[in-house]
């Protein structure tokens, strides 16, 4: 009996350590239990090989991820870790395009940076799972630091990670949206630490901003547009508290600070963003119509009541324990999420009178700021009923009961995930792609089906090493690739190469075609049939289409011309009148280049070779499509012996080395016209110099493509830095400059030495 009382005595102090072991860890262990909740929704992405299954229209699913966002980011990754340069370009798809000023490409995220240690799918997994759990973090250190319980604050922190939101994002494969949304919460909350924390504010609020352009460089569009419009509402806060005047002060000063240190770590990116942006066909916005366009991305996407009930207690809560303005701030941000999505008006005026909001669409996205700062308030609310003095048994019944019922709901409503793949699979077991790969040789390939930007087969196709002229992709040259914001009868070099296809894909250096159907088109003959793939193994379904036909018109990837046909006009209207010559059956790419230049340019001055005045009435030049141009016109493009077109092939007197992904080699053997099947003149980021450094003029060609006149032999060096890079980047410099030596100063403001 001694012995056992002995022993009953030496458990209870063992049980007491470890209750106040507990109780000192309770916020890391409640924070821990809400991301293995979290991780356990998410277990299909702790296997680093796979990815999102990429879908097709006749699965009735489909994800972003997958052959948008990998392809970028692994072309990311070869240009840095396999050539050791920016990648500025991406040559594998639409026929080369630029990427490091494409708005969603996020090339410089953490998913590249991961890239130089683990492969690109185990690197893309591994980023979003971080994100995730960083975002939840934020969320659970901002409701903590508002006097949240542990408890409370990792139920916030959940109702944040398997929000509705992010989940359909997520399952939708929208990295640009779900990347910066993770950083939303700990931009927020350095700049509430900027508001309350006068002798550390100067770094909290260059924090604040440092996240914020993060956000940017992660490929962030909408979700940094409304977290600064959620930042600017914290102004209404000011109506609160007896020291308006110094609030205000430390207000107007932390937002002009972490505003530049935003635009610090983003401009590099931003300022060329910009200038890519005025080529697109979102150049001058969307129209409101679409703009404002109701389309359902998210599942259950209002709040549940029970979400409402705990966040409007969690405004009172802070109302009345000693956070009125952060309570007011959140408060205001998530339902103002809910307005723009439901109230048309709010959402016409943001659209007409804030900057960049013309480039945004479906109003639903606006809640992002509901669901990344409400859950902040549901930690609060919860707090508040567990804590209320009234009653407290019956409140605390009630917190826990609410609770649980949250709980119960965040897990209900979260999207589930798309099934998964290893994307090498795929590759690997697609014959078509297999049988393209080895026969390609460094010529572009073309999926027939693929007329727009909608269902590309990037993932299949870069991995691979094939260069395509179609993508699936947001953003392209708005005289390239049809987007779904053209107006009726809008003309592009894609769609309009239906018409003449084995001429135009030539032009662009396409040398096999897939097609899911047999074709009986001029030009192209059957060179394989190979068996099928079935769709749940190699998708989309045209990705693997059993018939491959070779174009019998590739023209190569660089050839001379003999003459040059010049129309002299506006962009489009040149471009326009282009597209009408080369669907003449008397041009050859072999003999004639068109080439398209402004009144102004020296081209349109020079007296040699024919010239057309396309959209404006010039002097001495007859105007197109007039009897007079069309005579002319095809008086150049006609052989000198009357001889039918003939399908063309390579000229083996024009080499083509591509020596990393921002420079082009060409070696010419004479002097003349020299076209070059990539899209180099359409983008004001590339220049052209011959073997002795003389700078040559890129001139835009043959609707899409670009031509130098050299006047000899030799070789031609192409580069590629995006426009305005020089700029962003020494605006960067000097911002980070300046805003280190305030920083500086301000700390010996702070903390004066002491007086010996």
């Amino acid at each position: 009996m001694a012995h056992q009382a002995s022993t009953r005595a030496g458990i209870a102090p063992r049980l007491f350590a470890l209750g106040r072991f507990l109780a000192r860890r309770a916020p890391l262990l409640a924070f821990t239990l809400a991301a293995a909740l979290t991780l356990l929704h998410l277990r299909a992405m702790l296997t680093l090989s796979e990815l999102p299954m990429r879908g097709d229209p006749s699965l009735g699913f489909g994800s972003d991820l997958t052959p948008s966002h990998y392809p970028w980011l692994l072309s990311a990754m070869r240009s840095l870790f396999d050539t050791g340069t920016l990648p500025f370009w991406n040559s594998y798809i639409n026929g080369g395009t630029p990427q490091f000023e494409a708005p969603e490409a996020g090339v410089l995220s953490l998913a590249v940076l991961l890239g130089g240690a683990l492969p690109p799918e185990g690197a893309i997994q591994a980023s979003l799972l971080l994100h995730i759990l960083a975002g939840m973090a934020g969320v659970y250190l901002f409701a903590r630091k508002l006097k949240a319980a542990p408890l409370a604050a990792a139920l916030g922190a959940l109702a944040f990670g398997l929000s509705p939101y992010l989940t359909s994002h997520l399952r939708s494969g929208h990295l640009g949206f779900l990347l910066p949304m993770a950083l939303m919460p700990w931009s927020f909350l350095c700049l509430w630490n900027a508001l309350t924390a006068p002798r550390r504010g100067a770094l909290w609020a260059v924090a604040s901003g440092l996240f914020a352009g993060l956000g940017s460089l992660e490929g962030g569009t909408t979700p940094v547009l409304y977290g600064a419009i959620g930042m600017a509402l914290c102004a209404v806060c000011v109506v609160l508290g007896p020291d308006r005047r110094a609030f205000s002060l430390r207000l107007i000063t932390s937002g002009a600070v972490a505003a530049l240190a935003a635009l610090a770590v983003a401009a590099p990116q931003a300022l060329p963003m910009m200038s890519f942006m005025r080529l697109t066909g979102r150049a001058e916005g969307l129209a409101f119509k679409y703009s404002q366009a109701a389309i359902s991305e998210v599942a259950n996407a209002m709040p549940s009541l029970t979400w409402f009930f705990l966040a409007a207690l969690g405004l009172l809560f802070a109302l009345r324990k000693g956070a009125p303005r952060a309570g007011l701030w959140l408060a205001l941000c998530a339902a103002f999420g809910v307005a723009i999505w439901k109230l048309t008006p709010l959402y016409w005026l943001l659209w007409r009178f804030v900057p960049g909001f013309a480039y945004q669409r479906i109003p639903e996205r606006a809640l992002v700021l509901t669901y990344t700062l409400g859950p902040i308030l549901v930690a609060l609310g919860l707090t508040a009923l567990w804590d209320s003095e009234r009653r407290p048994r019956i409140m605390r019944g009630a917190a826990l009961l609410l609770g649980a019922l949250l709980l119960f709901q965040i897990v209900d409503r979260a999207a589930p995930l798309l099934p998964t793949a290893p994307p090498r699979r795929e590759q690997r077991e697609n014959p078509a792609m297999q049988w393209l790969a080895e026969h390609a040789r460094g010529a572009r390939v073309h999926i027939w089906e693929s007329r727009d930007r909608h269902w590309g087969c990037d993932h299949v196709t870069l991995p691979l090493g094939l260069e395509a002229i179609t993508s699936y992709t947001a953003t392209e040259h708005h005289d390239y690739l049809p987007s779904d914001f053209d107006p009726p009868g809008y003309r592009t070099f894609v769609g309009e190469s239906y018409r003449a296809p084995a001429k135009f894909w030539g032009l662009l250096d396409v040398k096999y075609v897939l097609s899911s159907t047999p074709r009986d088109t001029p030009g192209f003959r059957l060179a394989a049939r190979v068996e099928p793939c079935p769709v749940e193994r190699c998708q989309p379904k045209k990705s693997a289409g059993t018939y491959i036909y070779e174009n019998e018109m590739r023209q190569g990837r660089a050839w001379h011309a003999e003459r040059a046909l010049v129309l002299v006009g506006p962009e489009r209207a040149t471009f326009e009148a282009a597209l009408d010559l080369m669907q003449l059956p008397e041009f050859a790419p072999g003999r004639t280049v068109i080439l398209q230049t402004a009144p102004e340019s020296a081209l349109a001055r020079e007296s040699a070779g024919a010239r057309i005045a396309a959209g404006l009435d010039l002097p001495g030049l007859p105007r197109w499509p007039s009897k007079e141009a069309r005579a002319l016109a095809r008086a150049t493009l006609a052989p000198a012996a009357r001889v039918e077109p003939t399908p063309t092939t390579p000229s083996a007197a024009v080499e083509v080395a591509r020596l990393d992904a921002n420079r082009l080699s060409v070696s010419s053997e004479r002097a003349g016209w020299l076209v070059l099947s990539e899209k180099l003149a359409l983008y004001p980021g590339w220049s052209a110099r011959d073997g002795s450094g003389v700078t040559l003029t890129i001139h835009r060609a043959d609707g899409v493509l670009a031509a130098v006149k050299t006047d000899a032999a030799g070789p031609i060096t192409l580069s590629y830095r995006p426009p305005r890079w020089p700029q962003g980047l020494a605006l960067s410099l000097l911002l980070a400059a300046a805003l280190s030596l305030w920083l500086v100063a301000r700390h010996k403001r702070d903390n004066p030495a002491p007086l010996n």
